[in-house]
């Protein structure tokens, strides 16, 4: 139905350009010494040449096809005859030729606006969202880490102090302070007496 609303407006301007263009060749014709019979029929001709060329390039283009070119030939034929006779039926004035040749311009102008479709609006490109990228975690540290000792911390690993970095602040304990005993160290560094006893052993080694 949409189809067919959209050549509506094509086909009003078509028929009123074929009965402006079938009178006005009928006599052209009549007056170039034409038989009537025959006179009658030559703007039926050039009129349905012009309508069936009109159509094919229609739909060709709603078809995503190239238009034929004998749809272009025979359109374009159609508009000259049928404006030669215009103007030739035409007063001859600037006026009376305006209004003979204005059906068949008026068709040739709906067919170029029926037939062409208008250029897409170009879009912006988008604007590139920056990526972000996550920041490095820091290895974690169990909830109530080690006390300092000399502003630094003990390390653990998966919660639990090492034994290397436990030898190695045991040591500097004992260094701070000789007679500190196993348990201020096991408080300090928040791990069993078992562990400063055997990392004692270590320094002493």
């Amino acid at each position: 139905m949409t189809r067919y609303l959209r050549y509506l407006p094509l086909a009003i301007v078509a028929g009123i350009t074929a009965y402006a263009s079938y009178l006005h060749g009928y006599h052209v014709a009549l007056r170039y010494g034409e038989l009537r019979e025959i006179a009658r029929l030559l703007p039926i001709s050039v009129d349905g040449m012009m309508i069936v060329a009109s159509i094919a390039m229609v739909d060709d283009r709603r078809a995503g096809r190239s238009i034929r070119p004998w749809a272009k030939i025979g359109f374009l034929t159609g508009v000259a005859a049928s404006g030669s006779a215009n103007l030739a039926a035409a007063q001859p004035t600037i006026g009376g030729l305006f209004v003979t040749g204005w059906p068949a311009l008026a068709l040739l102008i709906v067919v170029q606006i029926t037939e062409r479709r208008g250029r897409p609006i170009e879009e912006p490109p988008p604007i590139p969202t920056p990526v972000q990228t996550a920041p490095a975690q820091a290895p974690s540290v169990a909830t109530g880490a080690l006390k300092p000792l000399n502003g630094t911390r003990v390390a653990r690993v998966n919660g639990t102090v090492s034994d290397e970095a436990l030898r190695v602040k045991v040591a500097a304990a004992r260094r701070e302070d000789p007679l500190k005993s196993i348990e201020a160290m096991a408080t300090l560094f928040g791990v069993g007496k078992k562990r400063i006893t055997v990392a004692l052993e270590g320094v002493s080694a």
